[in-house]
């Protein structure tokens, strides 16, 4: 169970890297004006962890600290007709109980540019978290802001990204 629970983690601070990704990608603006001449980006996306994902076991076979996950997603929009708009890339490396993972992400945006992310997944993915973004390149090289995510499904993993930029280019 401890395992199921680690691989979890791991494709939640992926989706949430994803989801902030493709929130960069589709450009869509909440109007409000923010610093140095960027907007403020609100988005919502989607995304489910595929085949890819490699997992490297440090010591037992039970899942523990030091242990680590590597995943990608395809990040696309919310809705009736989603829209693949990036690619999020995840490493999370199992920590001491009661923290769960510690996560970092890059998302991909052809045209726009790339968004980092960090932060702690819980053990239990159940709970709603936020990360933090780190940074980016391109339309998004002065950004920052939070990236909140919520499990849909456990089978197949499936998350929603919430995402509030400030800062874009």
């Amino acid at each position: 169970m401890r395992r199921v629970w680690q691989v979890g983690l791991t494709a939640v601070a992926a989706s949430a890297a994803l989801a902030g990704g493709v929130a960069a990608a589709t450009g869509h603006d909440t109007g409000r004006p923010a610093t140095k001449g960027g907007h403020s980006e609100h988005i919502v996306l989607t995304g489910q962890v595929g085949r890819d994902l490699v997992r490297v076991d440090l010591g037992d076979p039970v899942a523990g600290p030091g242990d680590l996950a590597v995943f990608r997603y395809d990040l696309s929009t919310e809705g009736k007709r989603p829209t693949r708009v990036g690619d999020a890339y995840v490493k999370c490396v199992t920590q001491f109980p009661p923290a769960g993972s510690q996560c970092e992400a890059v998302s991909r945006f052809p045209g726009r540019g790339d968004l980092t992310f960090q932060g702690l997944a819980p053990q239990d993915l159940s709970e709603d978290y936020t990360i933090a973004v780190t940074g980016g390149t391109g339309d998004f090289r002065n950004v920052r802001g939070e990236l909140l995510i919520h499990t849909l499904s456990e089978t197949p993993f499936a998350q929603r990204f919430t995402l509030d930029l400030v800062g874009v280019r």
